[in-house]
């Protein structure tokens, strides 16, 4: 499983983090050649006064391996995103 996590460093400061969001890439088949994965972006949001986490997801059908992780991420943040 592939996990990107989204952190604001207010003025660089990483005792300042605020977390912005999680990317989870998970692969459920395929073979050596092409995979299949699920995606899930998380955000938090303001609900009633705290923090709750809102999710959106897809699959990544047939993603040819060799095309790397990074592509796989951009993938995925473009069919969340869209």
């Amino acid at each position: 499983m592939l996990v990107l996590k989204l952190e604001l460093w207010p003025q660089g400061d990483r005792a300042k983090a605020r977390d912005l969001g999680t990317l989870e890439i998970g692969n459920v088949g395929g073979d050596a050649d092409e995979g299949d994965y699920r995606c899930m972006l998380t955000e938090p949001v303001e609900s009633g006064g705290s923090l709750v986490a809102r999710g959106r997801g897809c699959k990544v059908r047939g993603w040819r391996r060799a095309n790397g992780a990074w592509a796989l991420v951009a993938e995925a943040l473009a069919r969340l995103l869209g």
